[in-house]
């Protein structure tokens, strides 16, 4: 039998049938490096690589690479929003610890109100008590009365603590506030005029002391002063919260007010100039006073106003919308 090899088509059979089965009828058994094939499976092992390599990428990799900004897209990049987002939860905590901080003033104002009163009290009815209780007629008596006394003492000593706290704490705030204030204050004077910017303080000050008077007819100068002091912390916090210039804002209240005309250097008919001497937010005095006037209120006074007239006064401010120098 011989070994000659003899074509019987057997093998374009089973080429046929394995073209069939891996889908490449019609391709040539052997493609050119220049024909359509041998790129087509270059281009799908291309791709194949690049997919295995962003495989081993690590998450944070991929995610700054899709906040570069695309052009031509109109999409801001994600960077920039997790940014402002940042600011805006920045800027809730500060309104949110200077909300608490206002919060703590206003109980120990409270309660050095309550301390006022019953000291008011305790000494109207010890001068309207019998003569001292002799001890040795009615000891008891005697026993009792200064429990009582040494308990009314105590509880003075407490309230007058808390005070003293109380104050501490708005010297230090009025300290942190004075050169912000003293630096949008000096800007804002110098664009419309340091006599201007004085009249129109002076008269909205003037106009509020009249209100709180009235007011608080029964005040004491230590319960007006720590009101006074408070409610200035708490107006200044509010404008840089706001992002409102407070200097602006009290001149822009004085114009409202009719107090001063709205063209620099005119007056108002009806109104006179205050006195020459230094006014500025920045001066805050321990006392509610300043040193410089001979007992004349000062700049913390400007926030000297009613629950009702500093809610108008912030709802104002709202709506101004002004940004800070």
């Amino acid at each position: 039998m011989s070994d000659e090899y003899v074509d019987d088509g057997s093998d374009d059979i089973s080429n046929s049938l394995a073209a069939e089965c891996t889908g490449t009828v019609g391709m040539p058994d052997d493609a050119a490096a220049d024909g359509p094939l041998y790129e087509s499976m270059a281009s799908a092992v291309e791709a194949y690589d690049e997919h295995e390599a962003l495989k081993d990428r690590e998450p944070e990799e991929l995610v700054e690479e899709d906040e570069q900004p695309r052009k031509g897209s109109g999409k801001v990049p994600l960077g920039a929003l997790r940014e402002e987002r940042a600011k805006r939860q920045q800027l809730q905590q500060q309104l949110d610890a200077q909300a608490q901080q206002l919060a703590i003033y206003q109980q120990q104002l409270a309660q050095f109100q309550q301390y006022q009163q019953q000291l008011a009290q305790t000494q109207q009815q010890q001068a309207q008590l019998e003569p001292e209780i002799d001890p040795e007629i009615d000891p008891v008596g005697f026993i009792r009365a200064k429990e009582k006394q040494f308990t009314e003492q105590l509880q003075n000593v407490q309230y007058q603590q808390q005070y003293q706290q109380a104050v501490v704490q708005l010297q230090q705030e009025q300290q942190q506030l004075a050169p912000v204030v003293a630096q949008a204050e000096e800007a804002f004077a110098e664009s419309v005029g340091v006599e201007n910017y004085r009249a129109a303080f002076e008269a909205v000050h003037q106009t509020i002391q009249a209100n709180m008077r009235q007011q608080h007819p029964n005040a004491s100068p230590q319960e007006m002063a720590l009101i006074e002091q408070t409610v200035n912390v708490a107006f200044v916090r509010r404008c840089q919260a706001e992002g409102i210039n407070p200097a602006e804002h009290i001149y822009n209240r004085a114009i409202e007010m009719g107090l001063v005309s709205a063209v620099p250097g005119q007056r108002v008919p009806g109104t006179r100039l205050p006195p020459k001497a230094p006014t500025s937010l920045s001066t805050l005095s321990a006392n509610g006073r300043a040193p410089d006037q001979r007992g004349a209120y000062k700049a913390g006074d400007i926030a000297n106003l009613s629950n009702d007239e500093f809610n108008r006064l912030f709802e104002s401010m709202r709506d101004t919308q002004r940004p800070a120098v």
